[in-house]
């Protein structure tokens, strides 16, 4: 038999020395005293990009001046207000495409995807049609 403390045993941590010997497991302390979760303005901007650019209309945008910009799906913008984020965002669409109609679905999309998480409430998202892009030609 290995003695409870010798190399080669493994200590069993079900009981927590900072309550006082109760099993450890989920807090049951009340919310205002667990601390906060604090979500970075560019992890909001990558949440936002990522779900436009699941829309099936939305294309990468087209590079200018040597690649410096525009190097993805979209470019998005965040304002912060506590909980609140308002939202920018730049991107090309598929064209021909019902512009007003994609826009308002990227724009849904969007808002669900950062809300749900993120834990922000979003309470606006602009969202700028800067670029078409044609379908490739047939030949």
């Amino acid at each position: 038999m290995i003695p409870a403390g010798a190399p080669g045993r493994r200590a069993h941590a079900a009981r927590s020395p900072l309550r006082g010997g109760a099993p450890a497991g989920p807090s049951t302390a009340p919310p205002e005293e667990r601390g906060s979760t604090t979500v970075a303005d560019r992890v909001v901007e990558r949440v936002a990009l990522s779900a436009a650019a699941e829309h099936p209309r939305v294309r990468p945008l087209s590079e200018r001046l040597g690649g410096l910009v525009g190097r993805g799906p979209a470019r998005a913008g965040v304002r912060r207000g506590g909980s609140r984020v308002a939202l920018r965002l730049e991107i090309a669409v598929a064209y021909p495409s019902p512009l007003a109609r994609t826009a308002q679905e990227v724009r849904a999309h969007v808002t669900a995807t950062v809300e749900a998480l993120t834990g922000l409430t979003v309470h606006s998202a602009d969202i700028e049609i800067v670029e078409l892009v044609p379908a490739p030609r047939v030949r």
